[in-house]
């Protein structure tokens, strides 16, 4: 009986330590996901721009960012990934680093814009 006791103990707290671990996790990757929106307003002699994001969970896969381009030009994104939680906000900063890295190299939205994914069959 009192092996079993203590293996019940062993078994509670390694479940705790591991949900705490799960908990920091989560925390992390919605900081990473906040710190990757915009940090101010754009203002400029013509115009505003500002955002506000509140996932509907600890993690989520919205996102928006403004960029200035050129003098006259400026490029807004605004996306929704599918899902909410650690893979949403992870596929979110893959998202945000190629879209900056694509307008540094051609900042035309018809070129910017994201290409549908084929499916491949793996009979194909």
């Amino acid at each position: 009986l009192l092996g079993k006791l203590r293996e019940d103990v062993e078994t509670q707290v390694s479940a705790g330590l591991e949900r705490e671990r799960w908990q920091q996790d989560i925390k992390r990757a919605h900081e990473i996901q906040m710190g990757m929106l915009p940090s101010e307003d754009l203002i400029t002699n013509t115009f505003e721009i500002s955002g506000f994001c509140q996932p509907a969970t600890d993690v989520g896969g919205d996102y928006y960012d403004y960029q200035i381009l050129n003098k006259d030009q400026v490029g807004v994104i605004i996306g929704d990934v599918t899902g909410h939680g650690f893979y949403s906000g992870l596929f979110v900063a893959m998202a945000k680093t190629c879209l900056h890295l694509q307008a540094r190299i051609e900042d035309r939205p018809t070129i910017v814009r994201a290409q549908p994914r084929k499916t491949m069959s793996p009979w194909s």
